[in-house]
């Protein structure tokens, strides 16, 4: 079964200033080597600063979550590449949490992203008991999975996710 999950105001809102200014800092970065003397240092600093602007956006999108599903005894979270499949016999414990329980900005960023496309990547969150990797489109329905490679969290649009995780045997 699929479950979809959307971005939340803040993260739309991030994404699309992210993306409109590393877009005017490359039309910048043209717009100021077309003007300038075409010497070979100034177009591979053009190119060298349009690619990394582009290379952020990218890599971004891609480690970002799309949606999860429940299927062949696996959880799955989908990216646009490698999507990250969790076993659930691996699951040893699911619950919803509130809201304001999982914001990355009340912690540590170890490694991650937060607003761009998401939140995802690695949070310290003391509040819930150290290390989390974030899954995360939106903070509406977040659920924490206690799994034996550490904490993760998800927001799916719908709680059927909780059902369907429950209904594949990880309670023991």
């Amino acid at each position: 079964m699929d479950y979809k999950t959307s971005l939340d105001a803040p993260a739309k809102a991030l994404t699309w200033a992210g993306c409109a200014i590393f877009g005017m800092l490359s039309l910048y970065q043209l717009y100021t080597y077309s003007r300038s003397p075409r010497e070979t240092v100034d177009a591979v600093a053009a190119v060298v600063q349009i690619a990394f602007f582009a290379g952020i956006v990218l890599f971004t999108w891609l480690y970002s979550p799309q949606g999860y599903s429940v299927r062949d005894g696996a959880l799955v979270i989908h990216r646009p590449w490698k999507p990250v499949t969790i076993p659930l016999a691996e699951i040893r414990s699911v619950q919803l949490l509130p809201p304001e329980d999982v914001s990355p900005f009340s912690g540590l960023r170890m490694f991650g992203v937060g607003g761009l496309f998401g939140y995802y990547g690695v949070f310290f969150l003391p509040r819930l008991g150290g290390y989390v990797r974030f899954y995360l489109r939106n903070k509406e329905n977040p659920i924490l999975l206690d799994t034996t490679g550490g904490r993760l969290l998800l927001s799916p649009d719908s709680g059927g996710l909780i059902l369907a995780l429950k209904g594949g045997g990880w309670q023991r």
